[in-house]
C-alpha cells in the first residue's frame, strides 16, 4: 500500500472500526465510476439487481437527473454490507457471495479483465502504461488492490495475474519511473476521503458521523487542505513535464556536440590509420628485403616441437624461404632420427621433447636448441642459425 497522508489514514482506521476496508472504498469508488459512464438505462438494469429502486427515481435517473443519481449511490452505500435485491439474475453472482459489497467487487474486477486484455503490457511496459489517462491509473490500482486484499475476489481469479504481488510492485515501479506517483497518491488519498466518509456516514450505526469522529481535525477542513495539495502537485508535476521537456532539448544538443565531436575524431583516427597503412608497407617492404639477404632457400628444416605450434612454425621457416619438415616432441627416436638425417638445420624446442630425444640430438652440428617455447624465440633462434652458416 502506498504511504498516505495521516488525515486519510485516520479516516481509514475510523472506517475499519465499521468494518470498511480500503477495498471495499476503491471497490465502491470504481462501481460508481463504471455506472456513471454507462447509458442510464443500461446502468439501472445493473442497480436494480442491487438495489430496489423506486419508480419515480427510476425514470428520473434514466432522464439523468443527478439528484437521482446521488439518491441511488446513496442507497448503494446504505445496503453495501446488505443482500443484493436480485443476485440470481446478475451473471457474475454464480459461486460469490450475495452481498452487495462481494457482487460489486467482482464486477469491477470483471470489467477491467474485458477492458484490458494486455494488461501484462500495463504491468511491465512503461510505456504502456504512459498512455493511459490518470483515472485509469487509479482504477488500475484499485483492481490491483482488491484482487490482493480481499480473500474470495484473490481464490475466484487466483489463475490471473493481477492476485500477484509482483504485479502491483511491478506497476508501481512503472508509475514511479514516469513520475506519475505523487499524482496517484493524491487521486487515492482523494477517494479514500471522500468516499469513505460517504460509505462511513451512511453505514455508521451511531449518531455522530465522521467529520466530529475526527476529532480536533476538522475532516472538511483537512480535505479542502489536501485539494490545495493536490492542485499544487498538479503543477509541480507541469513544471516537471516543462523541465523534462527543456532538459531532453539540452541532451538533443550535448548529444549533437558528442556526434560532431565524435565525427572528428573519427577522421583523425582515420588519417591515422592511412599513416600507420603506410609506415606497414614500408616494414613488409623492409621484412622482404631482410629476407632476401637472410635466406633459406635449399634448406631443409627440421623442427622438433610442439604439434599446437606446428603452423607457426611452418611460417617462420617458409617465410625464410626454407623447407619444412616436422616431428612432435612426443615421437618415438627412430621417427625423430629419420627426418633429422634429412635436415640442414634442426630446431629443437626443449620444452616439448622426451629426454631421449634431446640425448640422440646432440650427435647432429647442425642443430640449434631453443630454451623457450614461444614463436618469437623460436624466429630469433632460426635467423641466428642462418646467420651462423652463412658466416661459415
Amino acid at each position: 500500500m502506498l504511504e498516505l497522508d495521516k488525515n486519510v489514514m485516520h479516516v481509514l482506521r475510523c472506517c475499519e472500526k465499521e468494518n470498511i476496508s480500503l477495498d471495499d472504498i476503491l471497490a465502491f469508488s470504481a462501481f460508481a465510476s463504471i455506472i456513471q459512464s454507462m447509458p442510464p438505462d443500461l446502468a439501472v438494469n445493473i442497480l436494480e439487481c442491487l438495489i430496489t429502486i423506486p419508480d419515480k427515481k427510476n425514470k428520473a435517473f434514466r432522464e439523468g437527473c443527478s439528484e437521482a443519481q446521488q439518491w441511488l449511490l446513496q442507497k448503494l452505500a446504505k445496503r453495501f454490507y446488505k443482500k443484493a435485491a436480485k443476485p440470481e439474475k446478475i451473471a457474475f453472482s454464480h459461486g460469490m457471495d450475495p452481498k452487495i459489497v462481494q457482487l460489486v467487487k467482482h464486477a469491477v474486477v470483471m470489467v477491467f479483465l474485458q477492458q484490458s486484455k494486455g494488461f501484462i503490457l500495463d504491468i511491465f511496459v512503461e510505456q504502456q502504461i504512459c498512455k493511459k489517462p490518470l483515472a485509469q491509473l487509479l482504477f488500475n490500482y484499485s483492481v490491483l488492490y482488491i484482487a490482493q486484499h480481499d480473500p474470495e475476489i484473490r481464490e475466484k481469479y487466483s489463475e490471473k495475474v493481477i492476485t500477484k504481488p509482483f504485479a502491483m510492485e511491478n506497476f508501481l515501479e512503472n508509475v514511479r519511473k514516469l513520475g506519475k506517483m505523487e499524482i496517484l497518491k493524491a487521486q487515492l488519498e482523494s477517494v479514500a476521503l471522500k468516499t469513505g466518509c460517504f460509505l462511513y456516514d451512511q453505514n455508521n450505526s451511531g449518531k455522530n458521523k465522521l467529520m466530529h469522529v475526527a476529532g480536533e481535525g476538522n475532516i472538511r477542513a483537512a480535505y479542502l487542505a489536501y485539494v490545495n495539495n493536490v492542485e499544487r502537485a498538479a503543477l509541480q508535476a507541469i513544471d516537471e513535464i516543462s523541465l523534462a521537456e527543456n532538459k531532453l532539448i539540452a541532451e538533443r544538443e550535448r548529444y549533437s556536440k558528442e556526434i560532431a565531436k565524435m565525427q572528428q575524431e573519427l577522421s583523425r583516427y582515420k588519417k591515422i590509420n592511412s599513416e600507420l597503412q603506410r609506415k606497414l608497407k614500408l616494414l613488409q617492404k623492409e621484412n622482404t628485403m631482410l629476407k632476401k639477404r637472410v635466406s633459406l632457400h635449399n634448406h631443409k628444416v627440421l623442427v622438433v616441437g610442439d604439434t599446437c605450434h606446428k603452423d607457426g612454425y611452418r611460417e617462420i621457416v617458409e617465410g625464410y624461404g626454407g623447407s619444412f619438415l616436422f616431428v612432435d616432441g612426443a615421437e618415438e627416436p627412430q621417427k625423430t632420427a629419420h627426418e633429422a638425417k634429412k635436415a640442414d638445420i634442426i630446431m629443437h624446442v626443449t620444452a616439448y621433447g622426451k629426454h631421449v630425444t634431446h640425448d640422440n640430438l646432440k650427435q647432429y652440428k647442425n642443430i640449434c636448441y631453443v630454451n623457450n617455447a614461444g614463436l618469437s624465440t623460436f624466429r630469433q633462434a632460426l635467423e641466428n642459425q642462418v646467420r651462423m652458416l652463412q658466416n661459415a
